[in-house]
């Protein structure tokens, strides 16, 4: 009977634990969700969105240069907010290391990919050119706290790791939100140049004799 008891005892509190460490994972995608939402309310209710006068002359974009990087846009900032899930499933249910080191040089490339196409095609539109400088300097810093963080890791699941550790994941995982606050941006505003280029056209043919 008492092993019973204690069978049942150390049942109900693994289970407490999964459940926490799940919870925690879905809390940080809600978070994450939610702060996504805020940063495009930000943006769409700025002044500079409200009014396309505002903005300084674009330069000449084609159509297949803004549909690619509307397109890896939406990719990036998905590839970043996936990659911020698998973190928290490292960090508080201590499995997926690999599958976060992995997918975090598939991040890596799909931001370079964007960025290059960014500084090459659209380096005098600054609404797409500053978030892009942010993306460049967050990945790089990410790539330096990551390899930190990993090689400071603790040794035990239930070990809290040293001070420098717990400081370097907890950048790490600012300097995440960071990004993806950056992709969100960039994403926003490759949009806007579509929605420019159709209030252009209809000046353009509202001026038309």
């Amino acid at each position: 009977l008492v092993g019973s008891e204690m069978c049942i005892r150390d049942s109900s509190f693994i289970l407490v634990i999964i459940v926490r460490r799940n919870f925690s994972v879905v809390h940080v995608s809600l978070a994450m969700l939610f702060l996504s939402l805020n940063t495009m309310t930000a943006v769409v209710t700025g002044s500079r969105w409200a009014s396309p006068a505002v903005e300084s002359e674009p330069a000449p974009v084609s159509n297949e240069d803004g549909r690619w990087v509307r397109r890896m846009a939406v990719v990036v900032a998905t590839s970043v907010y996936l990659q911020i899930i698998l973190g928290a499933v490292v960090r508080h249910a201590y499995v997926g290391v690999m599958i976060h080191i992995l997918w975090a040089f598939v991040v890596f490339t799909l931001v370079f990919l964007l960025v290059a196409r960014v500084f090459s095609r659209f380096s005098k539109l600054p609404q797409l050119l500053r978030p892009g400088v942010v993306l460049v300097v967050t990945v790089l810093f990410q790539f330096f706290l990551g390899l930190t963080a990993y090689v400071t890791r603790p040794k035990g699941v239930n070990d809290a790791g040293t001070d420098l550790h717990q400081i370097v994941a907890t950048t790490h995982q600012f300097v995440g939100v960071l990004m993806l606050v950056a992709c969100i941006v960039l994403l926003l505003h490759a949009f806007r140049l579509k929605r420019l280029d159709v209030v252009s056209a209809v000046a353009v043919a509202g001026g038309a004799p």
